[in-house]
């Protein structure tokens, strides 16, 4: 009896990481700095403690330097959304906070 192979639809994602996010997202300013503080905050804080299995990383270039990405399962891109919208969201309300001060 032949054993039937799985169909793999080769236009879906498998992962994810926290650039492609950025990129599709409408934030047009971002630097290396968020980046890394997302991707690491997301793998050491959020995907870590409830996924204790390790995850590929990727390197990208970024801003003229080599960064190393987290490559997240699918099923973890609306927790990687909801921490993007919230670190740029906490990032205005500091900005706008010092403005005030001056």
């Amino acid at each position: 009896m032949k054993k039937r192979k799985k169909r793999v639809n080769p236009h879906t994602r498998k992962k994810v990481t926290v650039l492609q996010k950025l990129n599709e997202s409408d934030i047009q300013y971002f630097t290396i700095t968020d980046l890394k503080h997302l991707n690491g905050s997301l793998f050491y804080h959020d995907f870590q403690p409830q996924y204790p299995k390790k995850l590929s990383v990727r390197e990208a270039v970024f801003e003229g330097k080599i960064v190393s990405l987290f490559e997240f399962p699918v099923s973890f891109e609306a927790k990687i959304e909801s921490k993007i919208t919230h670190h740029f969201q906490r990032k205005s309300d500091n900005l706008k906070g010092q403005c005030g001060k001056d």
